[in-house]
């Protein structure tokens, strides 16, 4: 999945999603460009493997959640995150017009 400057990387198995990952990192290099590290994760699901993601030298962090486009995405792969993150801005939402409704 891809959207404007961010990219979902997804496999069923270790030895295919480091490929991409390595891929990726092997064609940014030829038009100039570098993954930022500060932004770059890993989310495993459905399995106990202790196997990382790596790039040149450089281990990627695993995270068990991230946000993409607004939505909570989550190694339970239950959507009650993504409903809570959802429900909570709308209540601040809410909240923040209630000056306008009662004026």
């Amino acid at each position: 999945m891809e959207y404007a400057d961010d990219l979902v990387l997804m496999s069923f198995s270790f030895d295919d999603i480091q490929e991409k990952t390595r891929c990726l990192e092997k064609v940014a290099a030829t038009v100039g460009l570098e993954i930022n590290m500060d932004n770059t994760k890993f989310m495993k699901m459905n399995t106990l493997s202790p196997t990382i993601v790596q790039l040149t030298n450089v281990l990627i962090e695993e995270v068990d959640k991230f946000t993409y486009l607004r939505s909570v995405v989550s190694t339970t792969a239950g959507t009650d995150q993504d409903v809570q993150a959802r429900l909570g801005k709308a209540r601040s939402a809410f909240r923040a017009m209630n000056k306008l409704w009662t004026s």
